[in-house]
């Protein structure tokens, strides 16, 4: 009979690449959804950010008081930046999340296109933004090139959009 391994061993032996198959796996949705800019990235970081500062500063505090201040100084700015990276690619998952999971309400953008701007932060994509001036406000979307190429400065627009779950607008 084969002895099971406790969860710690498992992540020993198989977290790095654990890790990196969570990684890829959170940007494929990142490129397949059209967006607000930067609403989802906000959301996680507000809602699983928040949770997991919590236990970071619970962890530093007593490895401070087990192991001194520069081993808890060393601690916290690891799993700080370490939990900046979990944040960043599980707002992938949260759209999955949103956009499959529960009733999703349809909200319709219309406005006249003020900017358009091609975002080519990474060799591999880029990112198709349309800023619209809806009167009394405006909005960033990120959007496929094809609707980005549909429209040019001073076009009306409008196109509606799904709310998920999560109160998180896609397309």
């Amino acid at each position: 009979m084969k002895k099971s391994l406790p969860i710690s061993d498992i992540l020993t032996k198989y977290g790095s690449f654990l890790a990196v198959v969570f990684c890829i796996g959170g940007i494929f949705p990142i490129l397949s959804y059209s967006y607000q800019l930067n609403i989802p990235f906000w959301f996680t970081f507000k809602y699983l950010g928040s949770v997991i500062a919590i236990v970071v500063i619970a962890y530093t505090l007593r490895v401070f008081k087990t192991r001194g201040a520069i081993r808890a100084l060393s601690f916290f700015i690891d799993k700080t930046l370490k939990s900046g990276v979990l944040c960043l690619m599980t707002t992938g998952y949260v759209l999955v999340i949103n956009a499959n999971v529960g009733t999703q309400t349809e909200t319709c953008f219309d406005g006249k296109v003020i900017d358009k701007k091609i975002d080519r932060q990474s060799g591999l994509t880029s990112t198709f933004i349309i800023e619209l001036d809806k009167g009394n406000s405006t909005s960033k979307l990120i959007v496929s090139k094809k609707e980005f190429d549909r429209y040019v400065k001073g076009d009306s627009y409008k196109s509606c959009w799904n709310e998920g779950l999560l109160g998180l607008l896609h397309k």
